[in-house]
Formats: C-alpha cells, structure tokens, sequence
C-alpha cells in the first residue's frame, strides 16, 4: 500500500501495483465568479505586505488544484494570540479536506519527534504552537522536519503500530502557528521556510462570530471556488520563497551570544576581521577572539565560518600558492578582488608577522 495524494486507487510504481490509502476530500463545490471579499479582507488584515500576501494565496491554489506537485517550502504564520491567524487559513483547510479536514493532519509541536508517521498520511500537515525545546540543539527542530518540508527525499517512511511501514511520496505541505518570534532556529541562507508575521491586534469576539457566521452560510464554498479558479501558471512551487523581514528577525533572533558578537565584530571590520583575508587553522584563531569575546562564551570554528558567511565573506575554499603549497582554509571579504594565490600568500605574511597583530602567532607554513 501507499499514500499517494491526487493518484488513483491502484498506483503502478517500478513495475509494481499498490493500494492508495488517500482519497480527495476536497468538497464539490459550484464554479463561481463572486469574489470572497469577507475573506480577502481578513487576509488584508493578518498578512497586510501585498507580496507576502499573493504568495500565501498561490501556496494555497497550487495545493487546492496540483495535489500530486510538491510545494518545497513550509508557511509558518507567527503572531499575537487571537489576531486571526487560524480564522485566515481555516477556508484553505476546508478547501482540501471539508468540514473533516480529511487528508489535513493535526499535529502538536510536542509530538514532533514521534516515531510514528499518522500525520505524514495527508496533504497537509498543521503544527499548532510552533517552538523549539530543545536547548542542547538550537537547530535540532529544524533538522527534524527537513524531510516533509522539502524533497528529497522522494519518498517519507510511514511507520504504524503493529504493521508493516510502507513509503509514501512526499507531497505533504507545512504549514506552522506560532506566538513567538524565534519559534525555530533558521540560518541566514535558510530555502525551507516562508515565514509571515501578523501585528494586527486581536479580533474581537464580535468579529470572530461575525467572520465564522459568514464562513458557515456559504464563505467556505466561495473561497473554495476562489482557490480552484485562481491563476498559479507563474507560480514555482519548488522554488526558494522570498525572505521576509518576519524571517530576517526570526534568524535573528535565533543567534546565540557569541554569534551576535561574531556578527557584530565582522560587520564592524574589528580586530583580526579589519584585515580582507582570513584562515585557517581555525582553532587558533578562535583562540585569538576568545580573548575579546563575552564572559561566558565560547568562540567555536562553526560558529565563526557560519557568521562570515552570513556577513557576506567569501568562501575561497582550499588555497595555495607557489610561494605556498601547503594549503590553507580562507575566507575573503567581499570588496577582495585578488587571486587564491595571492590570498594564500597574504594570509602568510600575517602568519609571519608581517601583518601585525595576533593573527601572527595563529599559523604555521612551510
């Protein structure tokens, strides 16, 4: 058996025929050419950047109407409690799976490490109250959903108790809630995640029952209808979502003391970052900054390597030169303009000594 959304019963694959578990919940609902107004205002409210906006409606048409593409990103919503955050998504839901939410799994941020793969057998995947917990780990919540976020894999492993697993082809959208800005631990460079922020105040009771009221004599089916018809011919559902500010301070807030530090010494060119090349031996050199850093704090390769990057430093890669064939790790600030010759043979001379500074006990060169 399989679960395959948007395929037939009986799925042929490598010359072998399986069962599908799925079946298409989506309502049968009348093509329409009114427009959702009620909710597209509400939609105005909570996601008011236009972008941000056009490119949730595309995630949810393109889910609606291809439920056998892969859309390899996830949404995660952040906000106030209340804002309405749940009430913009729920026409979507329903869009896929009715009243049911068939096929729209629920799936509470302290099961996400369950063995068990239930939630995997849907279209998409809710996670109420996104945050890490893991303190030992920063990026430990991230690693973990990388594999439903995105594919590959082609194929996820459901695991059920008491049965044998079976593969299911990775079609599952993410889509997180969270009332916390550094819900999880994202690197600058992150393509898995679109993340979206709601400042509106809450909604109140009046206008949660007035918004629900309309949903329920007929809103449903007139968003469902909207989704079905909307144009996503130009959308690109394996592409790397746009980075929005909400992100921006989600990786931000995401960065540990010294990482900040880091970050704050190489935008400054301070220290040892004044100079426009740096390299290895690694350890060495954060034996160096560890002098300068805070109280409490420990100055690690990775840590280094990763907010130079994020600053814009160029990885050089593995460089030597004639002068020097021992090859050595570097990393060059972005106005460098030389050759990896000729950084190999300037990151010597501060070995050397004849750059000054501490970096002229870091190496050692042949």
């Amino acid at each position: 058996m399989t679960y395959a959304a948007g395929d037939s019963e009986l799925v042929a694959r490598n010359g072998l025929v399986y069962v599908n578990r799925w079946r298409d919940g989506r309502p049968k609902v009348a093509a329409s050419t009114a427009m959702p107004w009620r909710w597209l205002k509400h939609l105005e409210r909570v996601i008011p950047n236009k972008d941000e906006r056009e490119h949730v409606l595309n995630v949810m048409a393109w889910k609606v109407q291809h439920p056998t593409r892969k859309i390899n990103h996830a949404v995660l919503h952040g906000g106030i409690q209340g804002a309405g955050k749940d009430s913009a998504w729920a026409p979507f839901f329903w869009a896929v799976g009715g009243s049911s939410r068939e096929n729209v799994a629920l799936l509470e941020n302290d099961r996400l490490q369950t063995q068990w793969g239930y939630h995997l057998e849907s279209e998409v995947i809710i996670i109420n109250e996104l945050r890490q917990v893991d303190a030992s780990d920063r990026r430990a919540l991230e690693n973990r959903l990388k594999s439903v976020i995105a594919a590959p894999p082609e194929y996820l492993v459901i695991e059920r108790k008491g049965l044998h697993p079976y593969d299911a082809p990775n079609r599952t959208l993410v889509v997180a809630f969270s009332n916390e800005r550094g819900a999880i631990s994202l690197s600058h460079d992150d393509r898995r995640w679109f993340v979206i922020w709601t400042d509106s105040p809450p909604m109140t009771l009046e206008e949660g029952r007035e918004f629900w009221a309309w949903l329920e004599s007929g809103g449903f089916e007139q968003c469902a209808a909207f989704l079905r018809a909307r144009d996503v011919s130009a959308f690109a559902p394996g592409a790397t979502p746009m980075r929005t500010e909400a992100k921006a301070l989600m990786a931000g807030a995401s960065r540990s003391l010294v990482e900040d530090w880091l970050l704050h010494e190489i935008n400054t060119r301070s220290g040892e970052f004044a100079r426009p090349v740096i390299g290895s031996p690694w350890g060495r050199f954060c034996d160096v900054l560890q002098g300068r850093a805070p109280n409490g704090t420990r100055v690690v390769p990775t840590a280094v390597l990763h907010m130079m990057s994020e600053a814009g430093w160029v990885d050089l890669g593995q460089c030597h030169s004639k002068t020097h064939m021992t090859k050595a790790h570097i990393f060059a600030h972005r106005s460098w303009s030389g050759t990896k010759a000729e950084a190999r043979d300037l990151l010597a001379s501060y070995a050397a000594g004849a750059g000054g500074g501490a970096l002229a006990t870091l190496a050692r060169v042949k």
